[in-house]
């Protein structure tokens, strides 16, 4: 507390007021002397502390014992005041584990540094009950422990318990030719178990592979999003940054290795190498297929590069003639749709001055029958 002795009004407004900062020392061990560690009082104004007991004083064991501050600010017109702290004197320090629950373990499985995994803020050596290798029974809440001895004289030995939970459950695996075009910029595939949680950034996880030698793509496709079917816990969605196409040959594949990916039983989502992305085709299976349709190219004579791709209609074909759901988006004219390069990949169509306008056919909506006129012949 601040003490102003005869200040007259005009000296009572010019003096601040004095803030001591000290806070209640961390434990001692008992045979180790007082350091500025302990004694580290602040103060807002410059000024002298003289500490009780002093720097270097050895106090003897006990708890809560008192540490006092006095300062005497270098300004006269401050006045000066003290504080007290508690300090505790220990035997010995406890060091700090780091010790968390387990995740989920099958049954069967033995017990691995993947759950005895502690840590302590010092050298020393750790021992676990039950040991490494052990295979658990299956049950809630089993006891994990650790017994741990510090190498460091001033620390004492301490112990930890954690819980771990043993099921008769397996990883998700990939189920087998599931991965299926869901849109124009998407597509999902099944897992053989609900998916519980995507982690924090699971689209690290995962590797799109696009090719079509005819429109020139080689290439990984940025992954943009990956969610849970809400309707279907066991299915996976994944949204890229570019349209995919029926005659693209996508792959996808995963790497477990950081992902965070698991199911409802906290299993991992296993690795898989390229599984191929399948685009339903609707009818009798080309309806949708663009590469069944007649292709021809023309190419630059000094470059070699291909300057356009001719995708020749009849006038009365039938395009996307079934409602299937997963029959990507197809963009129609009655007679010729080209296909422009852009730098790597042809990813935009216009139509020759001659065609008639463009029409985009949605998902699920069939194009009727033209009888063919005098100006297709």
């Amino acid at each position: 507390m601040t003490i102003f002795n005869s200040c007259t009004e005009e000296e009572l407004f010019s003096i601040k007021e004095v803030v001591i900062t000290w806070e209640n020392p961390a434990e001692l061990v008992v045979g180790l002397p007082l350091t500025e560690a302990q004694l580290n009082a602040t103060a807002n104004v410059p000024g002298t502390f003289v500490f009780t007991p002093a720097l270097g004083t050895i106090l003897s064991m006990g708890n809560n014992q008192e540490l006092k501050a006095e300062f005497t600010p270098t300004d006269g017109k401050y006045s000066g005041l003290s504080k007290t702290v508690a300090i505790n004197i220990v035997d010995k320090y406890i060091p700090v584990i780091t010790w968390e629950d387990p995740a989920v373990l099958a049954l069967g499985t033995p017990l691995s540094e993947e759950q005895l995994n502690a840590t302590a803020n010092v050298p020393g050596t750790f021992v676990y009950t039950p040991a490494l290798g052990t295979v658990l029974p299956l049950g809630e809440n089993q006891e994990l422990k650790v017994d741990f001895t510090p190498s460091v004289p001033t620390y004492q030995a301490t112990s930890k318990t954690v819980l771990i939970n043993v099921r008769d459950v397996v990883p998700l695996k990939y189920v087998a030719n599931s991965a299926m075009y869901t849109g124009e910029q998407s597509f999902a595939f099944k897992v053989d178990g609900e998916v519980g949680s995507l982690g924090d950034n699971p689209e690290m996880g995962f590797t799109v592979h696009v090719t079509n030698a005819a429109k020139f793509v080689d290439k990984d496709f940025v992954i943009t999003g990956v969610s849970i079917d809400p309707a279907d816990a066991t299915r996976i969605e994944l949204t890229l940054d570019e349209a995919i196409y029926a005659d693209d040959v996508i792959t996808v594949a995963f790497d477990t290795e950081g992902s965070g990916i698991v199911s409802t039983d906290e299993q991992p989502l296993l690795s898989f190498n390229a599984k191929q992305v399948q685009i339903p085709v609707a009818g009798t299976g080309s309806a949708c297929n663009l590469t069944k349709l007649p292709r021809s190219a023309t190419s630059d004579a000094a470059s070699g590069v291909v300057k356009n791709i001719l995708l020749t209609l009849p006038a009365y074909s039938l395009i996307n003639s079934d409602s299937s759901p997963y029959c990507p988006l197809l963009y129609t004219a009655e007679k010729v749709l080209r296909f422009i390069p852009c730098l790597s990949s042809i990813r935009e169509t216009i139509l020759d001055e001659s065609s008639p306008p463009l029409r985009q056919t949605p998902i699920g909506t069939s194009l009727r029958r033209r009888r063919p006129t005098e100006a297709d012949n």
